[in-house]
């Protein structure tokens, strides 16, 4: 799918299917999806396709575009959501998280002329300790997870994702 941007503004999410965001005199925000919403697709890709990996492919002219990951409650909510449902186990969890670990590197593909785009950009410490208030205020996340939680906050993936099997270790 394609995904053209030219002289404004768009915020999406950054999908499977969306392969090619072109942004041309114009600013883009993309919000990758979550673990577990990766995780599923992968899930449902199987073995074959992980030979046919695509990485998605952001071209920006004149413009900006960003690629946000998503908040720290985001990423927990939708990863207990898979494992209760029953679409995830906790050892395909561990599996899969290594796979993309592994693919993570490179996973977008960019060409930028005269603008920015910036790939790995992280929620801010407002918009996380905001979204983990939220969350534990409605009753979705537990005291004891969102402590777990906070120390996640501006980390790098790697960090993030050991915070995320730690507070669903915490909520088991």
């Amino acid at each position: 799918m394609f995904h053209l941007c030219m002289f404004g503004s768009y915020e999406g999410r950054l999908t499977v299917k969306k392969r090619v965001v072109f942004t041309a005199f114009g600013a883009s925000e993309l919000h990758r999806p979550t673990l577990a919403r990766r995780l599923l697709s992968e899930c449902a890709r199987g073995q074959e396709a992980k030979a046919e990996r695509r990485r998605p492919v952001v071209i920006t002219l004149f413009g900006a575009s960003e690629i946000k990951a998503p908040t720290l409650a985001e990423e927990f909510l939708d990863l207990r959501e898979a494992m209760r449902s029953g679409a995830l186990t906790h050892d395909a969890l561990d599996r899969l998280l290594a796979d993309l670990a592994a693919e993570d590197e490179g996973a977008v593909f960019s060409l930028t002329l005269f603008g920015t785009c910036s790939e790995a950009e992280l929620p801010d410490e407002n918009e996380e300790v905001d979204g983990l208030a939220l969350q534990r205020h409605l009753g979705n996340i537990s005291e004891n997870e969102v402590q777990v939680l906070q120390y996640g906050v501006g980390q790098d993936d790697a960090q993030r994702r050991a915070v995320l099997r730690q507070a669903m270790a915490a909520g088991a």
